[in-house]
């Protein structure tokens, strides 16, 4: 079952996981660390789109730096 988030202000881990091209754990990994925000509902980690598309953006310019 692939879960959608269906709060148009909200990304599901599996949203991110696709926009990442990484695992669940990597994105349960960076919740936790922080890495970007989430917050948890019905047992469920919904991700801000506006903060983690600015995260996202941010992580971007960094690569494209270091390269």
């Amino acid at each position: 079952m692939v879960e959608e988030s269906s709060n148009p202000n909200y990304y599901s881990i599996e949203n991110v996981m696709n926009i990442l091209g990484v695992s669940r754990k990597t994105v349960r990994r960076k919740i936790i660390a922080k890495e970007f925000p989430a917050i948890m509902v019905a047992g469920t980690y919904r991700i801000p789109k506006v903060e983690f598309d600015e995260w996202l953006g941010k992580y971007h310019s960094n690569s494209k730096e270091e390269n």
